[in-house]
């Protein structure tokens, strides 16, 4: 049997959640189009959060509806109709978002490739500038004093 008042509080919750979500996805296309990491950063803890929120919530709502019950559902209460409807809605719009944030991401990825690239070339190397402590690889010659 269906908890009638849970599962309408769920879909409440989960498009509350969700139209934060997609808000937070538009912040995040902002931050990466000016190129601002340290909003990256409190985006993504967000992002998480918010994910870690959401997933509980469609989990227990899957729980109690199979995808030919809900229909039923639905049927019977309206007002959660218009809330699945929306959640529906958000949720194409949340898939677009992060299809383009990671375009742009993809795109700054192979524009910093490119860039790494060229200096690789212009210092006549096609290793890695950096070793895997994080420090030069190429020889300044100079002497440091400080190892003999």
């Amino acid at each position: 049997m269906i908890d009638d008042a849970r599962l309408a509080g769920i879909l409440r919750e989960e498009l509350d959640l969700s139209r934060g979500f997609l808000s937070l996805l538009k912040e995040e296309e902002a931050a990466l189009v000016a190129g601002d990491s340290e909003r990256l950063t409190e985006i993504v803890r967000r992002k998480s959060e918010t994910i870690g929120r959401i997933a509980p919530l469609a989990e227990e709502r899957n729980r109690m509806v199979a995808n030919s019950a809900i229909v039923a559902w639905l049927n019977r209460h309206a007002d959660s109709m218009e809330h699945w409807k929306e959640l529906i809605h958000l949720s194409g719009l949340i898939r677009a978002s992060n299809d383009t944030n990671g375009a742009i991401i993809d795109t700054r990825l192979r524009s910093t490739q490119q860039a790494l690239s060229v200096l690789q070339n212009l210092a006549g190397r096609t290793t890695s500038l950096y070793g895997p402590d994080g420090h030069s690889s190429v020889s300044s010659g100079r002497y440091d004093i400080d190892r003999a």
